[in-house]
């Protein structure tokens, strides 16, 4: 009898360990997706840095100070906020 309680115990390790592959597997899926979400998001607000940076230099030829310390403001918000996205993905890449 003493061999049945040994498989018994072996098989609930392989269920606990089928059990934890399944979880990993799954949160790996969902940081897969979250990674690539956060990279779309980054790119679009590259893109948007670019295109104020783009306004700034053109306000800076052609406006009052006051027009451009608004932009220049929202410049340091969105430089802000993508440094957060670049900080968020680099845990992200801990994770891998």
């Amino acid at each position: 009898m003493m061999n049945g309680n040994k498989i018994d115990y072996l098989e609930a390790k392989v269920f606990e360990a089928i059990k934890q592959i399944a979880y990993l597997t799954k949160k790996s899926r969902a940081l897969i997706l979250e990674n690539k979400q956060l990279k779309a998001r980054l790119a679009e607000q590259e893109l948007f840095m670019e295109g104020l940076q783009k306004t700034i230099e053109e306000l800076k030829k052609n406006s009052t100070g006051a027009e451009l310390l608004k932009y220049q403001e929202n410049e340091g918000k969105i430089k802000e906020r993508i440094q957060k996205l670049l900080a968020k993905f680099d845990e992200l890449k801990l994770v891998d």
